[in-house]
């Protein structure tokens, strides 16, 4: 019990809103305070406390008397960088637009790009290889340039 601590009123409203605002209840700006009294049962003084220690939080930002607050949308956090292996079909392919320009936007999302050891038409297509390969290979995602149904459905 030596983490319990007893909420005011406005404490739980702005909880409660908070929870509210997470589900997606509301977007853009928040309900004005009389039509939030009436819903909550709640004092006009209630809410206006808890609206104000939403704005203190960040999650609210007044727009000046008698206006809604706007709601701050929540930065999404990026997503972690992946160590992508690309499997060609030949070796060559390396230089082709479309495999350039892939590893390039991959990049430029963040991601580290490394080529496959060996290329699909080096290994004969054997998926046997392919797995070994594959395991051996420090990576957490792969595109593959292209292969026969059997590689293609052993990704």
């Amino acid at each position: 019990m030596a983490n319990w601590k007893a909420l005011s009123a406005s404490e739980q409203v702005a909880q409660h809103l908070k929870s509210e605002l997470a589900d997606g209840r509301w977007v853009g700006q928040m309900p004005g305070v009389y039509q939030l009294m009436e819903e909550l049962d709640a004092s006009r003084a209630t809410i206006d406390s808890a609206l104000r220690l939403l704005e203190e939080e960040g999650v609210l930002v007044g727009q000046g008397a008698g206006r809604k607050r706007q709601i701050v949308q929540p930065e999404t956090p990026a997503p972690p960088a992946l160590r992508v292996a690309i499997l060609l079909y030949e070796n060559s392919d390396q230089s082709l637009d479309y495999i350039i320009d892939s590893k390039n936007k991959l990049e430029t999302l963040g991601h580290t790009i490394i080529y496959a050891p060996i290329s699909l038409t080096e290994i004969k297509m054997d998926v046997r290889r392919l797995s070994r390969m594959v395991n051996k290979t420090d990576a957490d995602a792969w595109v593959v340039a292209g292969g026969t149904r059997e590689v293609l459905e052993w990704f």
